[in-house]
């Protein structure tokens, strides 16, 4: 990190000094590449002047649903962010891997760890806290994002375990918990936990895989706020096909990614066989026509915002997936999908 730069002041002690906001940062990558890459954009830069393609074809965008996180270089990058943004660090080294030397498949093995290491920082419910504070809503209970690192902190004294099985074990003790957050469990609210429905219950456990917020999850669970938001789905349609929080939710002004449903169905192998996808959500194949239908909306609605008049199955391709793009083979016998000029215009880019 570079030193703060102070502003040239007239006097040699000014009565108040002030630093620029830039600030020189460095970084300790080598050219082995074993802790970490750096992308060949001088390289790309010549191929595109030697050989007449787009540069743009090879530099890794930060994803849409995660573009505040980088608008400051002091914004913090959640767990879910940090996956997005290594997927498509990785569709990024693939097509540079074949047009640009250097150690790619080094770099590709970094990305694979720290993948790895993310997916079981991040777990299989990260919206845990989010739901939990949908679920409090009609009881005042504004504490879900504490309660749920209450379970985490007791699921690591515990050795592991079903975060929601032990959100049932304090919902029926709360003196399991210990400290303040044991009194937040109101009486009326624990009995209106058991009381929840099969169905209601199996909804909030859903939402509580994607990395959603509160105000997003409290608009899928609460059915009046549903309703209000213009939501045409029922609990049971919602269960069926978890892609309908993607695509019922585009108008909404903080809209539900479709990466962020996608990540929560598909995380990384470990983590998935440890918390398996209950039926009738479970999506097993990366082709699942649920699937390849919230995918083929997300690139419409991106291309329309970019003013595109029409997308070829070429450049589908080169907008990440994860799992990697397996859901384009059940669509490439779609040469050209033209645009409307009202086609909507929210949606995540590649």
């Amino acid at each position: 990190m570079g030193e703060a730069t102070d502003y040239d002041y007239k006097g040699e002690e000014p009565p108040l000094r002030c630093a620029l906001w830039e600030r020189n940062v460095g970084h300790s990558i080598r050219p082995g590449f074993a802790d970490g890459f750096l992308f060949p954009y001088q390289d790309v830069l010549a191929l595109a002047e030697r050989e007449g393609v787009a540069p743009e074809e090879f530099v890794a965008f930060a994803p849409n649903e995660h573009f505040d996180a980088y608008s400051f270089g002091s914004e913090l990058l959640t767990h879910d962010g940090a996956v997005a943004s290594l997927v498509v660090c990785a569709a990024t080294l693939h097509r540079i891997g074949g047009r640009v030397e250097g150690p790619w498949d080094q770099a590709l093995a970094w990305v694979d760890r720290q993948l790895n290491r993310l997916w079981m920082a991040r777990g299989a419910f990260p919206g845990l806290g989010s739901a939990l504070s949908a679920f409090g809503y009609e009881w005042g209970f504004q504490h879900g994002s504490l309660l749920a690192y209450e379970i985490e902190l007791l699921r690591e004294r515990e050795g592991g375990g079903d975060p929601w099985v032990l959100v049932d074990t304090v919902m029926d003790d709360p003196g399991k918990l210990g400290g303040p957050v044991a009194r937040l469990l109101t009486g009326s609210l624990r009995r209106g936990w058991k009381r929840l429905a099969v169905e209601r219950r199996a909804l909030l456990q859903l939402l509580s895989r994607c990395a959603i917020s509160e105000d997003q999850a409290l608009r899928f669970y609460d059915t009046t706020m549903r309703a209000e938001a213009g939501i045409e789905a029922r609990d049971g349609d919602l269960l069926r096909n978890p892609y309908l929080i993607f695509e019922r939710d585009r108008r909404a002004a903080d809209s539900i990614a479709f990466g962020a449903v996608d990540r929560g169905l598909f995380p990384d192998n470990a983590v998935q066989e440890q918390f398996r996808v209950p039926e009738p959500s479970r999506v097993e194949d990366p082709a699942d026509e649920r699937r390849v239908r919230a995918r083929v909306v997300d690139l419409l609605e991106h291309a329309a915002m970019i003013g595109a008049g029409s997308w070829t199955t070429d450049s589908m391709s080169h907008c990440p997936a994860s799992p990697e793009s397996a859901s384009w083979r059940s669509v490439r016998g779609t040469k050209r999908l033209p645009l409307s000029s009202s086609s909507s215009v929210r949606g995540s880019p590649c």
